[in-house]
């Protein structure tokens, strides 16, 4: 069964881009556009890993992180952070919070699969989380 892969970004280049090679790598994958219904959607498709972008409209990417990690059910789906953000106060706030691995923008798809298949092989450990955030 292949292993299935959420994708939240506003940009739906962005979504389509990762779907198509990712989908080539034979993942199969699910993408949101903002984070409406990410939770909900995560519960039914229960995804091996989540591709979070940080700049979305409504709630932030570290909002949703931090909701992915408070909730029983799907705290321990390792989501990799996809962003154009380089500030180190982000990237920090985004391991603190839970993120597995940290992607700026622009990637080499290539490497990102490489990234997410570690990934699935060796999530973060989440004895340390900070899930006061805010």
């Amino acid at each position: 069964m292949a292993k299935k892969i959420m994708i939240i970004d506003d940009d739906k280049d962005i979504v389509e881009l990762l779907t198509y090679n990712l989908e080539k790598a034979g993942f199969t994958c699910v993408g949101l556009y903002d984070g409406d219904h990410v939770l909900e959607t995560a519960k039914s498709v229960k995804p091996d890993v989540i591709l979070l972008d940080l700049m979305l409209p409504g709630l932030s990417g570290l909002d949703i992180l931090l909701l992915l990690k408070r909730n029983m059910r799907l705290s321990k789906i390792p989501v990799v952070i996809i962003s154009a953000l380089k500030q180190k106060d982000r990237i920090a706030n985004s391991f603190k919070l839970g993120a597995s691995e940290y992607v700026i923008k622009p990637f080499d798809i290539a490497e990102l699969t490489s990234l997410i298949n570690k990934t699935m092989k060796n999530p973060v450990s989440y004895f340390n989380l900070d899930l006061t955030y805010r």
